[in-house]
């Protein structure tokens, strides 16, 4: 790809998620800094969604290895959301102390978000967060690009060449409450095709803060098995369990939905 066909490329994606820094904020009408905090269960749609951890039975000197770290959706509660957005945190089991993640963020959007015609699909938003929710909520509204002004300098501050994903860019999606979110401009939805499913990285200060797929309810009840490989950095800033794969599958038994982080690796961060 030549570079004035990656500047176009850039731009036309900062420019279509520039709308979007309010829509991630859950939409109901409330500060996101009262969004309601559940520890592994939490109420949606007249029943419950859980986060969970399986790990091996056996301890290896790293601890148990986490091989899913995620949250299950009934059926029934698929088949009733809301028509309003809903945002909420949910503790994750302390058996994921061993990963990077402490709690999922999850945002249904029932009429999507910005930008027109890419995102606006009813979808959720699965963060799972490294960050502190105190720390999060710190990042205030204001009048640089939607954030308060010292917190977007945060947002935008790069990430270290050896700990940014392989191919994400930062286009100045930044969104009060969250941080910045890198995109892969290889992604689907930029380049012609419809979105389904997507993957980004947050950060925030010069650290990846969280990581989020996007998802279609569309595809998580019509498509509900499947996995992608994540695009890696070449390092991490601090050693522990991380994925490399994320996954959705219904239980045809349990009649339930899993959406998961899998298949972790060990990382050593730098001496």
């Amino acid at each position: 790809m030549t570079n004035t066909k990656v500047s176009t490329l850039v731009a036309a994606i900062a420019f279509s998620l520039a709308p979007a820094i309010h829509a991630h904020d859950g939409g109901s009408g409330e500060s996101p800094a009262a969004m309601p905090h559940y520890y592994v269960a939490a109420p949606l749609a007249g029943g419950v969604v859980t986060t969970y951890v399986t790990r091996t039975k056996a301890d290896d000197r790293k601890g148990k290895k986490p091989l899913q770290v995620g949250i299950e959706i009934p059926a029934a509660v698929m088949n009733n959301l809301p028509s309003t957005p809903v945002a909420m945190a949910i503790d994750l089991p302390t058996s994921a102390r061993n990963t990077p993640f402490q709690y999922m963020m999850l945002d249904w959007n029932p009429n999507g978000h910005e930008p027109a015609g890419v995102y606006d699909k009813p979808h959720f938003d699965f963060h799972f967060y490294m960050q502190d929710l105190e720390d999060v909520m710190d990042i205030k509204p204001g009048d640089c690009s939607g954030l308060n002004c010292d917190d977007y300098a945060k947002a935008m501050k790069p990430l270290p060449a050896e700990f940014a994903p392989e191919g994400y860019i930062n286009v100045g999606s930044v969104v009060p409450y969250m941080g910045n979110h890198l995109v892969d401009p290889a992604s689907p939805e930029f380049n012609g095709k419809l979105f389904t499913r997507t993957w980004l990285y947050g950060t925030y200060d010069g650290e990846i803060t969280f990581y989020e797929p996007m998802i279609t309810r569309k595809s998580l009840v019509e498509d509900g098995n499947q996995c992608s490989s994540l695009k890696l950095p070449s390092a991490y800033s601090k050693s522990g369990y991380y994925p490399t794969k994320y996954c959705t599958q219904y239980d045809e038994r349990q009649k339930v939905y899993r959406i998961f982080v899998a298949d972790f690796v060990y990382r050593q961060q730098p001496q």
